[in-house]
């Protein structure tokens, strides 16, 4: 259910985009807030499919007052460092984001090099992250502290046997990846380099990220 809940996201905004489709030529300002009301209605619809997923189970939601008293404190503080971790990677791009608007197209390039810096991280560390810690959780629940070492040992290194070909791919072949996916249109072939030129900045940042 955790695993599902964040592809409504992407079903949301499909639907939102077609609705646009749908009623013909839509100027960008309401393209836009359309768009971000559909992301907002994607948050509340994984929040409820959540909440329903936990009833199911009989783990209603606690309130944060509960969750205090009853040893979550400890869970989120354990916790802290993954969400600073997974945090700084968005921040990196807001940054990014921010420098690159004091130049024009550069936010474009930035953008559809960035969509491709985070397939490996979309396709392989997030696979590996929903498969690993329900394993883990039964291991250290079990007492088994070897056997959740064991197991995440073994995911990182199958994250890095797959993540490190794709960031040298990445690297190495940017400019035809570039081309063949973008390049048309009002991309022209200057686009297609400058952007080939950032992916291949971002690529060997992908192993560590996933």
């Amino acid at each position: 259910m955790a695993a599902f809940a964040p592809s409504l996201l992407n079903v949301v905004l499909i639907v939102v985009l077609l609705t646009l489709i749908a009623f013909g030529d839509v100027d960008q300002s309401s393209a836009a807030v359309a768009l971000a009301w559909g992301i907002a209605a994607s948050g509340r619809a994984a929040g409820d499919r959540r909440r329903g997923g936990s009833r199911q189970v009989a783990h209603a939601p606690l309130l944060p007052a509960a969750a205090l008293r009853s040893g979550h404190a400890q869970a989120a503080a354990l916790a802290a460092p993954g969400f600073i971790a997974g945090g700084m990677n968005q921040i990196t791009v807001v940054l990014n984001t921010i420098i690159a608007s004091l130049q024009d197209r550069v936010v474009s390039w930035l953008y559809y090099a960035d969509r491709l810096f985070q397939l490996p991280l979309g396709v392989i560390g997030v696979a590996v992250g929903v498969v690993l810690l329900p394993e883990l959780s039964r291991r250290l629940r079990s007492g088994d502290h070897q056997a959740a070492m064991d197991s995440e040992n073994r995911s990182l290194e199958t994250a890095l046997l797959l993540t490190l070909p794709a960031a040298v791919a990445l690297f190495v072949a940017a400019n035809p990846i570039v081309r063949v996916l973008f390049e048309r249109g009002a991309f022209s072939a200057i686009d297609a380099h400058s952007t080939a030129a950032m992916l291949a900045a971002l690529a060997p940042v992908s192993p560590p990220s996933c």
